[in-house]
């Protein structure tokens, strides 16, 4: 049996998609009672599983080989992340395929310390594991971006002209659901990228050409793009830890190309072009 975490966030949900394409026996976890209630009636296995609760965690677990994990993306993060690792090993889980964020060895900025610290529990606690280490997602231009794309033509950052080796979430889940179902992926890092490193310039050009109407990149001051993000609703220290990762990509630590993709699912990965079209309907 594998458990997916997070099954109905953008990577989760693709790869119980894709694991439910497959066959294997899966069941989902969320984090909503609503969201678990309606997967049953889609004919899935799901839990509610709370992070917080060591009893929640281990209803989720039982019987479970193999688990997805994807915590949510707050500030204690580790902790919630760590309590799932641990009860893991008491279940008898025996893989843990994570998702991590691209250099996360390095601990060079907010995100990375968080994850790292997980990878580290899990290393210690001498389950086998696959780390994913993503960078950013193609799919950010939806979940981010999609409301001022549509209402203004415009999307805004305070990136520069930065480049980003921004991956579809759809091959990252590829190589999820390679690591959850094949052998020869056991205590194996991966740092997972798209095929080429792009501006947010140029993602905006990409996105005009297959959209059919001008879509602008607007370069912000940090200081504007927090304003409005908490002005927005978003926690501050989440937005701060955002802030973090974006000097990352100013710096240029967000633009190297691996072929991981490749050596894990056997085909290369999806450009900005192919998800541009894929979507274009979205952005209209």
């Amino acid at each position: 049996m594998i458990l997916v975490t997070g099954a109905s966030g953008t990577v989760g949900s693709e790869v119980l998609k894709q694991l439910r394409e497959q066959g294997p026996n899966v069941r989902a976890a969320f984090h909503s009672a609503e969201k678990a209630a309606r997967a049953k009636k889609q004919g899935i296995d799901s839990v509610v599983l709370d992070y917080a609760d060591r009893t929640s965690t281990a209803a989720a677990l039982k019987g479970v080989d193999k688990v997805f994990l994807l915590g949510p993306t707050v500030p204690n993060q580790v902790e919630l992340e760590n309590t799932v690792v641990e009860e893991a090993k008491k279940a008898g889980v025996r893989h843990i395929v994570k998702l991590s964020v691209l250099d996360a060895a390095g601990e060079k900025y907010t995100f990375a310390k968080w994850h790292r610290a997980v990878e580290k529990t899990i290393e210690r606690s001498g389950l086998k594991y696959t780390f994913l280490r993503s960078n950013e997602f193609m799919q950010n231009t939806l979940t981010y971006y999609l409301g001022t794309i549509k209402s203004e033509g415009a999307f805004y950052l305070p990136t520069k002209d930065s480049k980003n080796s921004v991956i579809d979430v759809r091959d990252i889940a590829a190589a999820a659901v390679k690591a959850l179902t094949t052998s020869g992926h056991e205590n194996k890092v991966y740092e997972l990228t798209g095929p080429e490193a792009l501006s947010h310039e140029q993602i905006a050009q990409k996105l005009s050409a297959e959209v059919g109407k001008q879509i602008k990149y607007v370069d912000i001051s940090p200081a504007a793009y927090k304003e409005g993000a908490v002005a927005a609703g978003m926690p501050e220290s989440y937005v701060d830890a955002i802030l973090n990762l974006y000097q990352l990509y100013v710096a240029g630590g967000a633009q190297r190309v691996t072929k991981d993709v490749e050596r894990v699912t056997g085909r290369k990965p999806r450009t900005f072009d192919e998800f541009a079209r894929d979507h274009a309907a979205a952005f209209r």
